[in-house]
């Protein structure tokens, strides 16, 4: 009953992931503000996107999962493993794309995070040495 349930609901999945996939495009394209409380805020906020995009990201990778579960052709004499391998690609191209931009969109947050803390990290010690911003 739930895979069913999640199965049908792919169609909205789908939908809310491209569009928090959107909200994260346009905030990453912003540049990273050097003064270090409005750095401390942007991190904040693209620290909270990072866990919404994971988030997705488990859910994608269960659409997934259940796609080829439910796509996998039975194994026959006519059909060979690489055929039956090739067809399941295909047909579940559709959420293995959606899960693969989740991820590359996660990654990307994960590096502007590690950016962002080490910019931080730079500010405060020269503010801290008296050659701050």
């Amino acid at each position: 009953m739930e895979r069913d349930l999640l199965l049908a609901d792919y169609s909205a999945f789908k939908t809310e992931a491209l569009e928090s996939l959107k909200e994260t495009s346009a905030l990453l394209d912003i540049k990273t503000p050097v003064e270090p409380n409005s750095l401390a805020d942007a991190l904040s906020d693209i620290e909270a996107w990072g866990s919404r995009i994971s988030y997705l990201q488990s859910k994608a990778d269960a659409h997934l999962d259940l796609a080829e579960a439910q796509n996998l052709l039975p194994k026959s004499k006519e059909i060979t493993e690489l055929d039956r391998e090739t067809n399941l690609k295909a047909r579940v191209a559709e959420q293995r794309m959606l899960r693969d931009m989740l991820r590359s969109q996660l990654e990307a947050i994960k590096n502007r995070l590690m950016l962002g803390m080490t910019n931080l990290t730079v500010v405060r010690a020269e503010i801290e040495r008296g050659i701050g911003r």
